[in-house]
Formats: C-alpha cells, sequence, structure tokens
C-alpha cells in the first residue's frame, strides 16, 4: 500500500513520536513530525528479510548518492526495478547520470534480493520513479549550454597551413565560412557560384607541375590559387598547376554549391606531383600550287597537317610575290580545334594583298608557313615550312 500523507495542525518545538495502530490486516507504526506545518505519514511495516538477506533501506542507506538523485531513487535498488533499468540501459534510453545510477543498482543487487514490501508493486512504483527521473535529467541536460563546432584553424588566408607535395588529409569544413577576400579573387576571373566553407592552404613552388585533387570530398569541392596580388588560376575538383620554383602560393578550396546546398562536407584533399606531359607532335605541308583572283588579287592556297596530344593548332600563313621594283604580300591564321588525333587533316587559306603594296598577280610567290600546337597540360609544339608557290589565275 501506498504511503499516505494526512496534513493536521500542531504547535510547538519539532520533535518525533511514534506509537502503535492496530488495523484489521496488519500492524501499522504511526509517525508523527511536529512543527507548525505537520504532516502524519503512514506506510506498512515491512517484513523482514530472511536470514542472510538485507533490506533496500538499509543497503541505500550506504550509499554515498548526489543530493540530486537522493529523493527521487527512493527503493530504485530492488531487483526487478534493476532488471527494468538493465532493459532501459540496453536499449541506449537512459542518460549519463541513469547510466551512472544503473551502474550502482547493478553493482548492489548482487549485495541483497528483495521479497515483501520491496515486490511487484513497488517496483512498478520505482519503474515509474525512474523514468520520471530519466525524462528529468534529460530536461536538465538539454538547458545547459551547448558546445558548438569551431571552424577548422585554416578558415582564413591568414592562417594558411603550410603543405607540401605528397600532403593529404581529411578535413570536416561542415563549420567553414567564407569571407569577402574569398568573394574577391573568385568575382576575378573563377565566378564559381559561391565560395562557402572555404579552407586555405599555402605551398612554395618547385618549377614542377603539382596535381591538386578535391574531387574525392563528399561535396562539391574546387580550387583557386593566389599569391598575395595576383590571380593564378581555378580548377572544378582540382587542377594540375606549373609552379616557380622559390614562389609562394595560397590555395582556396571552396563548396562551390554545384550539388544545390549544404555548408561543405568532408574535404578529401591530396596534392602530388602530375606525371609530364606527353609529346605533341606536328607536322604541315602546302600545296605546290595556288591561285589568285585576278580582280582582287586574293591568294588561296592549302595543305595538309597532322598533330598529336594537343588540344588545338594554329596555322600562321605569309605569302609575297616580287614584281618589279613593287612587292604584293599578305597574312592569314587558320584556326583548327579537337583534330589532333595523328591523322592527316586539309586546311586552306585566303591570303588578302596589303593595301599598302600591289595586288598579287599570279606566278611565282613564296609562302613561309607555320604551326604551332598547344596541350592540355600546357607547353607546345610548332613546325615551320618555307615554299615556293605557282600561282593560277582565275576569275
Amino acid at each position: 500500500m501506498p504511503p499516505i500523507l494526512i496534513p493536521v495542525v500542531a504547535s510547538g518545538n519539532l520533535h518525533h513520536k511514534t506509537e502503535p495502530v492496530m488495523t484489521e490486516k496488519k500492524r501499522t507504526t504511526v509517525t508523527t513530525i511536529e512543527t507548525h506545518d505537520v504532516w502524519i505519514i503512514r506506510k506498512p511495516e515491512p517484513q523482514l528479510p530472511a536470514r542472510g538477506e538485507r533490506s533496500c533501506g538499509s543497503a541505500r542507506n550506504e550509499l554515498n548518492y548526489p543530493q540530486r538523485l537522493r529523493r527521487a531513487l527512493l527503493d530504485v535498488m530492488c531487483p526487478n526495478a534493476v532488471r527494468r533499468l538493465t532493459l532501459l540501459y540496453q536499449q541506449k534510453v537512459l542518460t549519463e547520470e541513469m547510466r551512472i545510477m544503473y551502474q550502482w543498482t547493478s553493482s548492489l543487487s548482487s549485495k541483497f534480493s528483495m521479497i515483501g514490501s520491496c515486490g511487484d508493486a513497488v517496483t512498478r512504483i520505482v519503474f515509474k520513479l525512474a523514468v520520471a527521473l530519466a525524462f528529468a535529467l534529460t530536461i536538465v541536460g538539454a538547458t545547459e549550454p551547448s558546445v558548438l563546432a569551431a571552424p577548422p584553424a585554416n578558415d582564413l588566408r591568414s592562417a594558411a597551413r603550410l603543405v607540401t607535395v605528397g600532403f593529404s588529409e581529411l578535413l570536416d569544413t561542415s563549420e567553414a565560412t567564407t569571407d569577402a577576400d574569398d568573394a574577391f579573387l573568385n568575382s576575378v576571373s573563377c565566378n564559381f557560384p559561391a565560395t562557402d566553407a572555404s579552407v586555405w592552404y599555402q605551398f612554395v613552388g618547385t618549377g614542377e607541375t603539382f596535381r591538386i585533387e578535391v574531387f574525392r570530398s563528399d561535396y562539391s569541392a574546387s580550387v583557386l590559387i593566389a599569391d598575395r596580388y595576383s590571380l593564378f588560376g581555378c580548377g572544378i575538383g582540382g587542377m594540375d598547376f606549373p609552379t616557380i620554383p622559390g614562389h609562394s602560393y595560397y590555395m582556396m578550396v571552396l563548396d562551390d554549391q554545384r550539388d544545390g546546398g549544404g555548408n561543405g562536407g568532408m574535404l578529401n584533399i591530396s596534392i602530388s606531383l602530375a606525371p609530364p606531359p606527353p609529346d605533341l607532335t606536328v607536322t604541315l605541308s602546302v600545296d605546290r600550287f595556288g591561285t589568285v583572283d585576278v580582280h582582287t588579287g586574293v591568294v588561296t592556297i592549302s595543305g595538309t597537317y597532322s598533330c598529336v596530344n594537343a588540344d588545338s593548332l594554329t596555322v600562321n600563313l605569309v605569302a609575297w610575290e616580287e614584281l618589279g621594283r613593287f612587292l604584293a604580300i599578305g597574312f592569314a591564321t587558320v584556326q583548327e580545334q579537337a583534330t589532333c588525333d595523328g591523322s592527316l587533316h586539309p586546311w586552306s587559306a585566303d591570303i588578302y594583298p596589303d593595301p599598302a603594296g600591289r595586288k598579287f598577280l599570279g606566278g611565282r610567290a613564296m609562302t613561309l608557313s607555320s604551326a604551332s600546337s598547344s596541350g592540355p597540360y600546357g607547353g607546345g609544339e610548332s613546325a615551320f615550312i618555307e615554299q615556293e608557290v605557282i600561282l593560277r589565275g582565275k576569275n
């Protein structure tokens, strides 16, 4: 039977007195605490534990619980309550303080067993108290000030981390920030959609090409490289960057928001030496015969070219014809893209005479042709050819 609290009015100094009261079913003890506001507490008299056993109360009194838990624990040491707390603990429901309480009760449960008044009825009450205590402690914990994650140490360019070839790391950038410095550098030429969650690194050039890779990150990471005064380049997911020996560079790694949201994430960055670029080859030929428009003096010449490991090809042409004491001369340029596959490709160009000179009339003319190609990793290759061309007139 749960305790019954009955308010009474009394006066005088605080003291205790106990008197026996007989009921029909069991013997009870009435304890009166007299003060200006007095409560009479009636509770069933617990049965004595069996030989060799100890009561919850006596075991509890041996513990030095924190004042915060003492009132709420009550008879939580009962074995059935321990079993219920064990279930909560296994289900990861308990708060940290409830976990400590569980460990206390588990260690104590081996020292005594409970019978009689500390049975199923009390266990149900204790279980409710334990759940209420867990809820209360959760609320108390929620009111404690939370610890905010700090931005990475290299969040700003002024705190850039010095790295070298061979460097790699995983870095959580979800708390990294962006500022006006980031936005200004981006606006110079890169124009990424955003510069969120930026972190900074610094390295010194060796004259070699550094391969910077951030595409393995779990967000859309890009890089931007500058020094104190100039922007050198940028790349989505990384880039190959030719360096100048002894020159100091700053590198910003940013969330460009191409994936549509979030602020950074787990950055996966590595710096290595890029392999040497493949050899570029280019060949150029000029046809033996060309044509000239007898009315306008425009010359058309043609030929073939081939190139390998290049992104583009440029053919520059100069043609001239001696006309007694005078000279007819003209210039032309041919641009070719995405045709450097090693095969022969035709080219053709119209050369207009310089207005300060004379028109081409036909006959023998000389041409100086050059072809230059550029590769995806920088560098280039050129070919030159000087050849006599016979110009045939056309209407």
